[in-house]
């Protein structure tokens, strides 16, 4: 959706309000869902708002409006656009990393001396390239950097706490691949 799908989504969203017998302003919630629901053009949208309407005992999350979108077939995915498919076969050849970025919206975020990355729009979000079906993409920039290198150090805290529980030694694998904790005390391969 675009800003000039606005006003359709805002029928759509009292709508599904109406519905569910919500009696607050539309303003701010809808504001919220708008970018929840943003990657999505607005026909899909407002199918996926039957849908809720239709199956659904309370007013849907965002990710339960999601779940009710209609996802195209293979056959129905839209082909990249020549730049798109240019800065997505980039991003792939250099492994969805680039070299640090000094650009404003990194500069006020504090992630200057982090490589940038190529993140998925949405999960759903597909494309192809050629007979290839992708996920479509961009280079994040400034709070959205800041924020994935957040979540991926919370998702490397999370596994070191797992495997520690677990009991178990790290495989040679996750050695490798693991970031280190600073605590081993011993090379890999040592017995003791």
């Amino acid at each position: 959706m675009t800003e000039a799908d606005l006003p359709a989504f805002m029928d759509v969203f009292r709508s599904v309000m109406v519905v569910f017998n919500i009696r607050q302003d539309a303003g701010v919630m809808a504001e919220e869902y708008f970018k929840a629901l943003k990657p999505y053009p607005v026909h899909l949208v407002a199918i996926g708002a039957d849908k809720c309407k239709s199956s659904l005992k309370r007013f849907p999350k965002p990710l339960d409006w999601k779940e009710n979108i209609p996802r195209p077939t293979a056959e129905e995915v839209p082909e990249m656009s020549r730049t798109e498919a240019h800065e997505y076969l980039e991003a792939e050849s250099c492994f969805f990393e680039m070299p640090r970025c000094e650009c404003v919206l990194c500069g006020q975020a504090g992630v200057t001396h982090r490589p940038i990355r190529y993140v998925p729009d949405d999960d759903e979000l597909k494309a192809k390239i050629g007979d290839r079906v992708i996920l479509r993409g961009h280079w994040a920039h400034g709070q959205e950097l800041k924020r994935w290198y957040a979540a991926k150090e919370a998702f490397w805290a999370n596994v070191r706490r797992t495997v520690g529980k677990s009991g178990r030694h790290a495989s040679g694998f996750e050695r490798l691949t693991l970031p280190p904790t600073g605590t081993e005390t011993r090379e890999p391969g040592q017995e003791g």
